[in-house]
């Protein structure tokens, strides 16, 4: 089950839930009504946690599935018990990158401001910049938004080895707002009830929002379950532990800040961008959006998040829409609700 989502959901869908679907929710932007992915995750996954609990995150995450099969590469004997204290602390974390991520997104509106948050782009090798092997050409740097991102994906899976489901447990944003709704649960009663006494994660009935119904406390063993208490001097692994997930705090909130500071003009930038571009149209380099749509890191499928116009061709090109860089003809795809393809055939004809 685990590896079927691994490769299904996420290596070939490459469907994983996360903060860019938590904005649009936020933002009340949501897909058109049909059986599309962008609908299934955007609405699909809160309902489902709302009617059944947070078995999205137990059964379904595609990234929590590797992280599931990466924890057992190392057998359960060589892995010390963790405090139920430092765990309870370190799972808080994970509500501060939410936090984090959410406030920045909203006061820049910019979407660029999430990718700190691995899940966007796990299962996107193009975004991780795997398609250019940063390694082995010698071009890895921490100050590469591309290579940071890198560094944070190989952390978090080598820090699943050691402790189960790192990232879900700890750090995860999607998680963390799946979570607030895992109190609903309308059909919570005709589940199997959770024995929170023999959860290895250290949860209760007071913290059972944490849960991601992964049901290791109905099958585990209860001489398992008391493990924890077996052995007196388990500090260090609970501050190994905290230590870990506040660096990693740390840097995915740095990242995501760094990218907001970039994105949001500031002083004599922000009355620049205010400033009416005279109706004045500029180049529009066909050639490099036509190599974009070829390394597939342009999408020339219709827009699912816009309402389409009848005829793209009666509607002109704002003129702050159309630039060289290739991300202005993408806001003018979103907006138009039309193809790449369309939109070049369409700006070559108005230029």
């Amino acid at each position: 089950m685990l590896f079927f989502n691994l490769v299904l959901g996420g290596i070939i869908l490459n469907a994983q839930y996360s903060s860019e679907q938590i904005a649009t929710v936020l933002s009340v932007h949501t897909p058109a009504l049909a059986l599309t992915g962008a609908f299934l995750l955007v609405i699909g996954v809160p309902l489902l946690v709302i009617i059944f609990g947070n078995i999205y995150c137990g059964y379904i995450c595609p990234f929590g599935a590797a992280q599931e099969l990466l924890g057992y590469v190392l057998p359960g004997r060589f892995k010390e018990p963790i405090p139920t204290e430092s765990m309870r602390k370190a799972r808080f974390i994970k509500y501060v990158v939410l936090l984090v991520l959410i406030i920045v997104f909203f006061l820049s509106r910019n979407r660029t401001t999430l990718a700190a948050d691995p899940l966007i782009s796990i299962f996107n090798p193009s975004t991780l910049g795997f398609d250019r092997y940063p390694l082995l050409a010698g071009r890895f740097s921490i100050y590469d938004f591309q290579s940071a991102m890198l560094l944070i994906v190989v952390t978090v899976l080598i820090g699943s080895i050691f402790y189960g489901r790192f990232w879900c447990r700890y750090l995860c944003p999607a998680g963390a707002f799946l979570s607030l709704l895992n109190n609903v649960a309308i059909l919570k009663r005709y589940l199997p009830a959770k024995r929170f006494g023999r959860c290895e994660f250290g949860l209760t009935t007071k913290d059972k929002m944490d849960c991601i119904h992964c049901d290791r406390c109905r099958y585990v063993r209860r001489q398992k379950a008391g493990v924890r208490k077996q052995k007196a001097d388990v500090r260090w692994q609970g501050f190994c532990l905290l230590f870990s997930v506040l660096c990693l705090l740390f840097f995915v909130s740095a990242l995501s800040v760094s990218r907001f500071l970039q994105v949001v003009p500031t002083g004599r930038d922000y009355y620049i961008a205010l400033a009416p571009s005279g109706g004045q149209p500029r180049d529009v380099d066909i050639q490099r959006i036509r190599t974009l749509l070829e390394q597939k890191r342009l999408s020339d499928r219709e827009a699912e998040f816009y309402r389409r116009l009848s005829k793209v061709s009666l509607v002109p090109a704002p003129p702050f829409l159309i630039s060289q860089e290739s991300t202005r003809v993408v806001q003018a795809q979103v907006m138009f609700g039309a193809s790449t393809t369309q939109m070049i055939e369409f700006l070559k004809g108005k230029i």
